[in-house]
């Protein structure tokens, strides 16, 4: 019958095509299993490339050791690569009052960033967790990126700020409908790389389990006072006055 020729006749052209394809791989193996020495040697197409090329351009670069340069004879270690550095949480699943009711607990210029990780560690609420994690990342970011020192990671300032809220429709009963919003907060923590002298000088002072800053802002003032500014005398608007 025609079409079992048919069938055969496929059958045949398929098994000769597998045929051709399956030598086509075995030269091609036995022709890469032939030892680099015992073919032919290659004839440049171009006599440019015959020119010998100075060792420089030719031999790979030296390899670059991992991790900062040592230090010379008689030099100071380097220090850290930056010196300040702010790390964000975008778009939190909470509110900005609930989270500045946590912040202002750690929110202590000077206050080192494990230690502040440690005053919160045992706080039930969500956005104490969300602060723990915040502090975590600054702190194993800026000891692998920025060669920091984890004892000397102080919390310059923490702010925090209202992100976009969620919006989504509330469907009612009889045509009506409402709106639900989610509230959403970025938070911002900056900290930098004290010295030894700010370290010496930072003392926590708590009132009732919770850092009193007022006492604390006073003290720095008193080490620290600011210059004396200058008065200047009011301009007056009207110049023949």
């Amino acid at each position: 019958p025609p079409g079992i020729a048919r069938s055969m006749a496929a059958s045949l052209a398929r098994l000769a095509f597998a045929r051709s394809c399956l030598s086509g791989l075995t030269r091609g193996a036995a022709r890469w299993a032939v030892p680099r020495a015992a073919l032919p040697p290659r004839v440049p197409s171009s006599p440019l490339s015959t020119i010998a090329r100075p060792p420089s351009a030719t031999s790979p670069p030296p390899a670059r050791p991992a991790g900062p340069p040592p230090a010379a004879v008689g030099e100071a270690p380097a220090g850290p690569r930056r010196t300040e550095r702010v790390f964000e949480f975008k778009a939190t699943k909470t509110s900005v009052k609930k989270l500045c009711a946590v912040t202002r607990l750690v929110n202590v210029h000077g206050l080192p960033v494990w230690r502040a990780a440690e005053l919160i560690r045992w706080l039930p609420q969500k956005p104490a967790l969300f602060l723990r994690s915040l502090f975590g990342m600054a702190m194993r970011r800026s000891v692998r990126e920025d060669e920091m020192e984890l004892k000397r990671i102080v919390i310059d300032r923490i702010w925090c700020g209202r992100a976009t809220y969620l919006r989504r429709p509330d469907f009612k009963a009889k045509g009506r409908m409402g709106l639900i919003k989610k509230p959403r907060t970025n938070i911002y923590l900056k900290v930098r790389h004290a010295t030894d002298e700010e370290l010496s000088q930072f003392r926590l002072i708590l009132k009732k389990g919770v850092p009193n800053r007022p006492a604390m802002r006073a003290r720095r003032r008193k080490l620290n006072p600011p210059p004396p500014t200058t008065h200047k005398p009011r301009m007056n608007f009207w110049p023949l006055a």
